[in-house]
Formats: C-alpha cells, sequence, structure tokens
C-alpha cells in the first residue's frame, strides 16, 4: 500500500492544487499584513491599466484614471469588511502618495466606522478582522474552478466578546459555502452542535471530541454538576415557569424527557426577561446550546432585540407564549383556570372572576393584581411568588390536563424546534 501510494504522490498533489485553494490566516495580523492585502490585490487591478499608452505617457492623469477601480475595489472591500464589522460604513483607497508606477504597490486604507480613520490608527480587533475579511475576499477572487479552505489561527485575538459572537455567526455563515477551520482557546467559537466537528489538540495528539464534557475539560472551563453533561439549556423567565413548562414538554415529548433524564438539557429561569442577555453570554462561555421560552409581552420582546443585536439569539432559538385572543401573555396564561383556582381561594380568599380577570389586553399576573386588590386584599412581590407557586404545584399534580389545548401552540412550537435543534 505504500509503495501504491508513493506512486500516485504526484497525482494526488495535482489534484489538491487544481481543486483546492488553502488560505493560512495567521493569529498575529498586525495592520501591515492587511495593508499588504490590500496592496497585492490594488497590483493586480492596475496591472492591467499598465499597458495602455495614455497610462504611461501622461502620468499626471493617472489619479482619475485609476479612480473608478479604487471606487470599486474599495466597495467591494466594505461590503467584506461589513460581514464582520457592521459598523463599518465605508472603506477608501488613497494612492496620492506616489504617482509612478510604482503606486500599484502602495496605498492607504481608510475605514469609516462612525469617524473615518487610516487603518494604522484602528484598534487591534479591527485589525484583525479587516486582516481575516480581506483574506477572504482575495482567496475567492482567485479561486477560478478552485474550493477554498479558510483556516484561521485564533480568530478571537484581540476582540471583546460581543465581537468574538458576531464573529462566529459570520464564520459560521461562511462554512455553509466553504471549508473553515479555526484554532481556538475561546468557549465561544466552540461547535456545541455537532461535538465531533471539535478536534482535541493534546499531548501530540489530535482527536475528534466525544462529549461536550471533554471540551470543557481541555479548555479549563468549570461548570456546577447540573451541567456536566448537559449541552442544552432552556431558559425561561421564572422558577414557576421552569417547573410547569417541564411538565409539560415531558408529558408532550417522550424524546425530551429522556433528554432531561439524562441531563442532555436542562431548564433554567432568567429570574426576570431582562437578564436574558446575561444569560445567553453565560452559557455560551460555558459552551451550551441555548433556546428561549419567553412571555410574549414588551418586556421579553425588547430582552430579545438587545440580545439579538449582541450577536447572542436568533428568532430561530426563541418561543414566545402565546395565547390567541390575548394581546400579551405568559406562561400562567396557558393554563386552565380550574386547576387552580379553588386553591388559590382557600388560601388567599379570592376568586379569581369577573372581567377583572377575563381581561384580554393584561397578562395573568395583572389580571390576578387588579382581582386582589379589587376584593380588598394586599398585593405585593412576595404575595405574586406564593400565588404563581399555588398555580405551579397545581400543575405539578394535574399534569398535562393543566395545559388548555386552545393555548397550547407554543409550547407545540417549542417542543418541535428542541427536538429539531437537539437532533432527537
Amino acid at each position: 500500500a505504500k509503495k501504491t501510494l508513493k506512486n500516485k504522490y504526484d497525482n494526488i498533489s495535482n489534484f489538491l492544487l487544481n481543486h483546492l485553494n488553502f488560505q493560512y490566516i495567521p493569529a498575529v495580523r498586525p495592520t501591515e499584513y492587511a495593508v499588504q492585502i490590500v496592496e497585492n490585490l490594488l497590483s493586480q487591478e492596475l496591472a492591467l491599466l499598465e499597458d495602455q499608452p495614455d497610462y504611461k505617457e501622461l502620468l499626471q492623469k493617472i489619479v482619475s484614471i485609476q479612480n473608478p477601480i479604487l471606487v470599486g475595489l474599495a466597495k467591494h472591500l466594505r461590503d467584506s469588511v461589513s460581514e464582520f464589522i457592521p459598523d463599518v460604513k465605508k472603506i477608501e483607497l488613497n494612492t496620492s502618495r506616489n504617482l509612478r508606477s510604482a503606486i500599484r504597490h502602495t496605498c492607504r486604507v481608510l475605514i469609516d466606522d462612525g469617524i473615518k480613520t487610516d487603518l494604522e490608527q484602528k484598534g487591534d480587533g479591527i485589525k484583525s478582522l479587516v486582516a481575516i475579511s480581506l483574506v477572504r475576499h482575495i482567496s475567492k477572487k482567485s479561486l477560478k474552478h478552485r474550493n477554498l479552505i479558510l483556516a484561521i489561527e485564533e480568530p478571537e485575538s484581540h476582540l471583546h466578546p460581543a465581537a468574538i459572537q458576531r464573529l462566529s455567526s459570520v464564520l459560521n455563515e461562511i462554512s455553509t459555502q466553504q471549508q473553515v477551520i479555526i484554532t481556538t482557546h475561546s468557549p465561544l467559537l466552540v461547535d456545541r452542535t455537532k461535538i465531533d466537528n471539535n478536534i482535541l489538540v493534546n499531548k501530540s495528539k489530535a482527536l475528534a471530541a466525544k462529549n461536550i464534557a471533554q471540551i470543557r475539560d481541555i479548555l479549563g472551563v468549570q461548570v456546577s454538576d447540573n451541567l456536566t453533561s448537559a449541552s442544552w439549556v432552556l431558559l425561561v423567565e421564572g422558577e414557576e415557569d421552569k417547573r410547569i413548562i417541564k411538565i409539560w414538554l415531558a408529558e408532550l415529548s417522550p424524546k425530551l424527557k429522556k433528554a432531561f433524564e439524562t441531563n442532555q438539557i436542562i431548564v433554567d429561569d432568567l429570574q426576570g426577561g431582562t437578564n436574558l442577555s446575561y444569560k445567553l453570554s453565560q452559557y455560551k462561555n460555558l459552551m451550551c446550546n441555548t433556546f428561549s421560552y419567553l412571555d410574549n409581552d414588551s418586556c421579553a420582546s425588547h430582552s430579545f432585540e438587545y440580545a439579538k443585536s449582541q450577536g447572542l439569539i436568533n428568532l430561530d432559538s426563541i418561543v414566545f407564549s402565546t395565547c390567541p385572543g390575548r394581546a400579551c401573555s405568559e406562561i400562567e396564561d396557558l393554563i386552565t383556570p380550574d386547576t387552580y383556582i379553588e386553591s388559590i381561594q382557600n388560601k388567599f380568599g379570592v376568586v379569581l372572576k369577573g372581567s377583572l380577570f377575563r381581561n384580554n389586553k393584561k397578562v395573568w399576573s395583572d389580571r390576578v393584581e387588579d382581582v386582589f386588590v379589587n376584593q380588598g386584599k394586599l398585593w405585593n412581590d412576595k404575595i405574586e411568588k406564593e400565588v404563581k407557586n399555588v398555580v405551579a404545584e397545581r400543575v405539578e399534580k394535574v399534569g398535562l390536563a393543566s395545559l388548555n389545548p386552545k393555548c397550547r401552540n407554543s409550547v407545540d412550537s417549542l417542543i418541535e424546534s428542541l427536538c429539531k435543534k437537539m437532533n432527537l
């Protein structure tokens, strides 16, 4: 076999050469690296003009002749760079320092990300992202019939966590069209959906990861006992929501029930919808995939939009607890009132009935508050928690029968989405 392989070395090498373009991006990406890329690309473009007689004879007109190319190239570069740095509004290429033929190898890169500044004066994070995006641009331009393999060493270098999140999203998008290989020490760039895509390099050996615990161990990520084997976390707003949704999911989906039992997925509460971004960021650092099930109200909507702007979540990773006929709703709105009305009356002396309780424009908590106050009862955060605890206890006792069939669409959607995401 070795002899056969040796005889075919040339054929194999030629095949790889003709079909693959391997582009390596080192971990250290100084300004000169990015500028050199632009200069090489600019040199290729401007070389086409140097065969023209008027270009050789009329150096004084060279700026006006080059301008369309510079503007066009700057636009293409802006499009590439903006994938990684959305704030970049404009890029300019300036060759006014040298008007002779050597101009092909000299240019300034000006980037406008709110303030137009020479690339040399930008921060290390911007320089790093620009270098990555430009290498990808020039590689795609020279591909011809070959496929690109983009290899990036420590793409997280010099970036703060929010920028790493955006970079991760861009790299995932690129990987749908081109092969991407990265080396990293950042848990934010770990592939959490397909564990064996992560190659662990340890003690001169490189092996595909078998589970998330191996990756956490080699990166030194410390997790609590309940997260040791968990690769998925379902985030809900409150402690009572966690108890309720877990009962429903386990009864409606045998696959999710088994996932709960094997600790493949856990449910965690945000202790308030405004903590969504914090929790998402925390679990990404712990290399957990996340899915969210939040109330259908303005607070949850604003929290989602903010987390989305930070690159922490997308619409395909969240379901809101909608209820037909209600402008806004929370998980208690999905429960049949018969489940808890008697228990609340027995404990608090309040009968949940009448127009105040049926108000379709308010969420369950606000409607219950209105009834309590109307019937002369005290209402505060402590009492609200006690009332919700009574409801959660009743759901745990009644089970799936507590879920209103008319309001279960969001729960069904949550099950379908989770099973698909988790490949159950």
